[in-house]
């Protein structure tokens, strides 16, 4: 027996309202997956269909709309040092890498001990020689 309303919304209009949701779901998920979320927080996927008569009441348009209300990212900070190189006189700025100016810290990706704004120590040694003054290095 033939449905009396005969309308799949994942086919008709060739599968144009599967596609929006489909659209939307990847966005959606996305988001999920995104570290920088929150992950618990609700996402919301809206399909918006719009039935649209004629004058004589004999057909309609379905016009349809999607959208996706996802959940912002985080903010985040950093902090960064800064200051004048007393040899050149220009300003200069890096991220503070360890978790205080000055301090050395070993770098878990790579094992090597750096400087606080990430500067491998045996970089700075190779340039120059003899001993190292790292408070030298930070002059503000």
């Amino acid at each position: 027996m033939k449905e009396a309303i005969d309308l799949n919304l994942s086919t008709i209009d060739d599968g144009a309202i599967q596609e929006k949701f489909e659209h939307e779901m990847a966005k959606v998920l996305e988001n999920v997956l995104d570290r920088n979320t929150e992950p618990t927080k609700k996402r919301t996927i809206t399909l918006t269909i719009e039935v649209i008569p004629n004058k004589d009441r004999d057909m309609f348009v379905l016009s349809t709309k999607s959208n996706s209300k996802l959940v912002p990212r985080e903010e985040t900070e950093t902090k960064v040092l800064f200051g004048r190189n007393q040899d050149t006189g220009q300003i200069e700025a890096g991220e503070l890498k360890s978790s205080a100016r000055g301090q050395l810290f070993m770098d878990p990706d790579d094992l090597q001990i750096k400087t606080d704004t990430g500067q491998p120590v045996e970089e700075i040694e190779r340039r120059e020689s003899g001993i190292v003054d790292f408070q030298k290095q930070q002059i503000n």
